[in-house]
């Protein structure tokens, strides 16, 4: 087999089924509320005074800050920080926290893959929104979309992607957020040029 193996045609990732749920719930969070922007969220958390790195105390107070409420509990805060200093050092340096630019894209083009699946599967996304909502209220609860996705043969994070597709708005993939969808889908070469330019 001839590959071809140059920089720009190869994409690393981090693998998001092995990540706890807190993190990628604070992953999904982050994408959401900073708009992909890790660096902004990472320069928020530090504050105006900071020194470049995360303390637990200022990480846990941001978060509390954010209002975010899945969030609520400190030790969900606590998993997320212990999760992105992975040497105990007590902090959180910028090049530690660059594991969530590797979370984000594996996310990204998780979402693409699933994307993809669905194009296929039900002939355009366009038309998808409406055969995923089996009861047809105009909104597609949690149990239709897993039962779906696993019934398209879709084994992937669909957990997570569906959070990320509802988040702000609704626990309920509405036909709204489903717009959304269909713009990411439409702009996906965009998506896949970012992650790469970003290596």
């Amino acid at each position: 087999w001839k590959v071809d193996l140059r920089k720009q045609n190869i994409m690393w990732c981090s693998f998001l089924q092995g990540v706890p749920e807190a993190v990628s719930s604070f992953l999904v969070n982050v994408m959401r509320h900073f708009k992909n922007d890790l660096k902004k969220a990472f320069k928020l958390i530090d504050g105006p005074d900071g020194n470049g790195k995360l303390s637990l105390m200022e990480f846990k107070t941001a978060v509390a800050n954010l209002g975010w409420t899945e969030f609520q509990d400190p030790e969900k805060a606590v998993q997320i920080f212990r999760y992105l200093d992975p040497d105990g050092g007590g902090s959180i340096s910028y090049e530690e926290w660059q594991v969530m630019s590797g979370l984000l894209k594996e996310l990204q083009l998780t979402i693409l893959e699933l994307l993809q699946h669905v194009d296929y599967t039900f002939g355009g996304i366009e038309v998808a929104h409406a055969l995923l909502d089996r009861d047809s209220n105009q909104a597609v609860d949690f149990h239709e979309w897993r039962k779906a996705i696993v019934s398209m043969g879709y084994y992937g994070p669909s957990e997570v992607i569906y959070r990320y597709l509802c988040l702000d708005k609704t626990d309920h993939l509405t036909a709204q957020c489903w717009e959304e969808v269909v713009e990411m889908w439409k702009n996906r070469e965009a998506v896949l040029k970012k992650i790469r330019d970003e290596g």
